[in-house]
């Protein structure tokens, strides 16, 4: 007689090579091995698809469900067709913004299922995420998924995709989206006839494919033109609170209701799809999250009627371009004279912000006060040039990225560590000296007293000098020169003087040692 062995067990995923061969007909055949047992990483399953992944299930007892965004490294982009056909469990799903397809019959008849929403957002995924296709019968009679109306951002609405739905109407962004046989809008009676909900309205853009569906279909049609935007007006000030659109390229309008527009409000932009954005000269502040995860966005710049790109925007809020990875080129730095914060995290993990216009440093302006945490971790850039003696900086702001646990490492270029240009004894070379960055003393001139700061203290002592009421040492005479004509006269205290009342660049006269 064979002596027994244990069940062996298989450690893997859902959906993996390990789990088809625990399930395979002979794994469990008698022999002296009793069975293979099988013991998941994952209560997902999984099936590879268009360079990432598609969700094929769920194995666990959770039912109410928050969707993955990577899988072994690669984005989860899918939920497969019959992923969760007739599971009379699922209560709620939170899709991340990488999944673009619903498949054919996904939640078809998914009694139990109330909501689907994007994770971190409480509004409906089909119009807040990235979603770009909706398969046939793909929440077929999910009769309890009750928003009080469907909105659709999505290029393939396929047939009976949300029939016996029970909405009020459907709103339909997308211009062009291909809407299949009967999407929305109707009732199965189960035997063989359809009937249309009473009052439901198609909401879209004149002249596109939702207005066309409305009328073969005998749905009345509101119209969504002028719409673009939503916005409230507070003490003669406009604020933009949503935009209903994923255009790839953007243009924030100078005013509404002949109110400057001041304010993009948290999260407006988040997600969407641009790739540039235009936005207006007299903008103020950008708020928490506001282009967060836009991942295609590579260009922002500011206009106004006059052609000029001067911006007035005083504060990039927390997590405002967290997660833009293809950002590249943004004009702020270089055309504001007014920013003053950079919040928390503001760029974080901006992978292509920098060096492929040359911006290798990033010049930050004198007006910034505030440099948050982490506020450019994850940026590729190798210097930075910093202004403002005074100004407050946040752990890691500057010249880290994130290692394999998601802890901050120093940045390194060429096998060393990021160079800061900034001033000797100003908050950024504590910055460095704590942090264990490079140092490189910027000289300042026009600051002949070399207090650190150039006022109109300086005018004065230059016109002592002029007057040969004193005499300067070897640095004061450098700094002295203003238009480095070897000499040190009335047009050198009359530059200070243009510096200082705004009509000179004061970037024109600080330069790095050494």
């Amino acid at each position: 007689m064979s002596p027994t062995i244990p069940p062996f067990t298989i450690t893997g995923y859902y959906g993996s090579f390990a789990y088809d061969y625990c399930t395979r007909e002979w794994a469990s055949y008698p022999s002296t091995v009793n069975t293979l047992l099988f013991e998941p990483l994952d209560d997902f399953g999984y099936a590879g698809t268009n360079g990432g992944f598609s969700i094929t299930g769920y194995h666990g007892t959770e039912n109410d469900l928050v969707f993955p965004s990577e899988f072994l490294g690669k984005p989860v982009v899918a939920v497969s067709d019959n992923a969760f056909y007739a599971d009379d469990t699922l209560h709620s799903v939170a899709f991340p913004n990488t999944i673009i397809r619903i498949g054919n019959n996904a939640f078809a008849y998914c009694e139990a299922l109330t909501s689907i929403t994007a994770v971190g957002n409480s509004d409906p995924a089909f119009a807040v995420g990235n979603v770009n296709y909706i398969g046939q019968n793909a929440f077929r009679e999910c009769h309890e998924l009750e928003p009080d109306c469907l909105y659709l951002n999505a290029n393939q609405i396929k047939n009976n995709a949300f029939t016996g739905v029970p909405v009020k109407g459907v709103v339909v962004y997308n211009r062009t989206a291909e809407l299949s046989g009967s999407p929305f809008g109707y009732v199965d009676q189960h035997d063989g006839t359809f009937t249309k909900y009473p009052g439901f309205t198609v909401t879209g853009f004149s002249n596109t494919t939702a207005q066309t569906y409305a009328e073969n279909n005998s749905f009345p049609f509101i119209p969504l033109d002028g719409t673009d935007f939503t916005y409230e007006i507070n003490g003669g000030e406009a604020t933009v609170t949503g935009y209903n659109l994923d255009e790839k390229a953007v243009t924030v309008p100078l005013s509404f209701e002949g109110c400057p527009v001041v304010e993009i409000a948290p999260s407006v932009f988040s997600g969407k799809r641009m790739n540039s954005v235009k936005l207006p000269c007299c903008l103020e502040r950008l708020c928490d999250s506001a282009f967060r995860d836009c991942k295609n966005l590579v260009k922002v710049e500011y206009y106004d009627d006059e052609g000029s790109t001067r911006s007035a925007l005083r504060m990039i809020e927390r997590k405002a371009f967290s997660g833009c990875t293809s950002l590249m080129y943004y004009r702020v730095f270089r055309d504001s004279d007014r920013l003053e914060v950079i919040g928390d995290y503001a760029f974080e993990n901006c992978v292509s912000f920098g060096p492929v216009y040359g911006f290798h440093f990033e010049e930050i302006p004198e007006t910034v006060t505030y440099i948050g945490e982490g506020a450019f971790i994850g940026c590729i850039m190798n210097h930075a040039k910093i202004f403002n003696r005074k100004v407050v900086l946040g752990d890691y702001c500057i010249g880290f990225k994130y290692d394999e646990n998601g802890d901050p490492q120093r940045c390194l270029y060429s096998e060393s560590v990021m160079t800061v240009y900034c001033f000797e004894n100003s908050t950024a070379h504590r910055y460095c000296d704590t942090f264990g960055l490079t140092a490189r003393f910027m000289k300042s001139y026009g600051d002949v007293n070399h207090d650190f700061d150039v006022t109109i203290d300086d005018v004065t002592a230059m016109q002592k000098y002029i007057a040969k009421l004193t005499d300067f040492d070897d640095y004061q005479m450098s700094v002295a020169d203003m238009n480095n004509d070897k000499k040190i006269n009335i047009i050198d205290a009359t530059i200070i003087q243009k510096v200082l009342a705004g009509i000179k660049d004061y970037k024109e006269y600080f330069e790095p040692k050494g």
